[in-house]
């Protein structure tokens, strides 16, 4: 048996989306075309560096793309736990950040009437997202703008956000607008019929505020969860009735 005592240094390189800016590799063929901007890396660090990294590095890679990566002293203090939370969420969450940024869209067999019915019942939310426990409407008409809903979550940490309704255009558009901790959200949904039958489902997230971005990805990841399980849960359900 082998026991050792000390501090432990976490490495985090930059193999995901929100970290790097790699076509060929981490970010080829993102959505809205954006495998090559730069802008993402450098956010990542500065991010990385206000959550309390110890090393925050950027690396040049010629003409293969630049990253960016971080290193963090877990010791056994309270102050480092929390650094070291605050940087696996901003970091990794990037990636979350930059796909969502890019749009997210599926094909379901079924008309916007169908699908818009299967979204307005939001009894079923908890089904597309595992995040979700509970929705319920806070004060509104159901489904006209203005309204406002509460989503009890579970990730990253038990809490409440609430939304309101910013745009109702049944059965195509939907827009949700939130304030959490000095971020302020908007989440669109849009589902549009295709010459096919079928209709093309998005979602696309934009998120304002200050340098504390990173707050914003638990709210993002709690919320929102992964959006491509989100609409696969709705495609399962209307396809099959």
């Amino acid at each position: 048996e082998i026991s050792c005592s000390g501090s432990y240094v976490n490495g985090a390189p930059s193999p995901k989306g929100g970290s790097a800016a790699m076509p060929f590799r981490e970010t080829g063929n993102m959505r809205d075309g954006s495998d090559a901007i730069a802008d993402w890396p450098i956010l990542n660090a500065l991010l990385n560096g206000a959550a309390g990294a110890d090393l925050v590095a950027i690396h040049g890679l010629a003409d293969y793309g630049n990253s960016a990566g971080l290193t963090i002293v877990a010791d056994g203090t309270r102050e480092a736990g929390q650094r070291l939370e605050n940087t696996l969420i901003c970091d990794t969450g990037m990636g979350i950040l930059r796909h969502a940024d890019a749009g997210y869209e599926t094909a379901v067999n079924a008309t916007p009437e169908q699908v818009w019915a299967k979204i307005s019942d939001i009894t079923c939310w908890p089904r597309f997202n595992a995040a979700i426990v509970k929705v319920r409407w806070l004060d509104g008409e159901p489904w006209h703008k203005g309204a406002k809903l509460a989503m009890d979550i579970v990730q990253p940490r038990p809490m409440t956000v609430e939304s309101v309704l910013d745009e109702v255009l049944p059965p195509n558009v939907l827009r949700l607008k939130g304030k959490m901790m000095g971020v302020s959200a908007e989440h669109t949904f849009e589902f549009r019929a295709q010459p096919d039958g079928t209709t093309k489902m998005r979602t696309e997230q934009v998120l304002t505020g200050a340098a504390t971005i990173f707050i914003s990805e638990k709210i993002k990841q709690a919320a929102t969860g992964a959006f491509a399980n989100w609409f696969e849960g709705m495609k399962r359900e209307v396809e099959n009735g």
